[in-house]
């Protein structure tokens, strides 16, 4: 998610919001590349983005969180370049790690996309982020599964947070954030 977007776009109007957004699309794009993600779709200014399609590997959910680190980086970069806009732009996301079902849904417009348990709270963390003032919000599926195959390293600076309720779900989880 970019946030910052909306009130940018309120004020630089929608020329400007579009040629700000497909730049922020194109340097999505690449990173995604870079680290072997698939992105499912854009929804407005955040993407939806998908490791192990069509794949089993044990390293996709280190692929996820190098990926995201990237993304924070390359994004604030980016966001400091187009800083005169007056709005302060940054990126933010949330990782969970586990099964999905890829599925062909609607009618007349059809779309492929993943869905689950695993995608929904990969969402809710990604708001979790705004709450802990994080840039970043993994799950200990993540964490656990980044380390598990010799990248520690993806997991400095990150603190947890035991116990944080997930809007939807019944049981509580460990909250890994890295701070903004």
């Amino acid at each position: 998610d970019l946030q910052g977007y909306t009130s940018l776009s309120e004020r630089v109007g929608p020329e400007r919001s579009a040629e700000l957004i497909n730049q922020y699309y194109g340097l999505v794009e690449q990173v995604v590349e870079e680290h072997g993600g698939v992105i499912d779709k854009f929804i407005g200014d955040g993407a939806m983005i998908v490791f192990g399609a069509g794949k089993q590997r044990i390293d996709e959910a280190a692929h996820a969180l190098a990926c995201a680190r990237t993304l924070i980086d390359r994004i604030g970069s980016w966001a400091r370049e187009v800083s005169g806009e007056s709005t302060p732009l940054s990126a933010r996301v949330g990782l969970h790690y586990g099964p999905v079902q890829i599925s062909a849904l609607g009618g007349s417009h059809l779309q492929v996309t993943a869905m689950g348990d695993t995608v929904n709270v990969a969402s809710r963390l990604e708001q979790m982020t705004r709450i802990h003032g994080a840039v970043i919000a993994a799950s200990t599926a993540v964490i656990e599964s980044a380390r598990a195959v010799g990248r520690a390293d993806l997991v400095e600076g990150f603190r947890s947070l035991p116990d944080q309720a997930i809007r939807g779900r019944a049981e509580p989880m460990t909250l890994w954030l890295l701070p903004a």
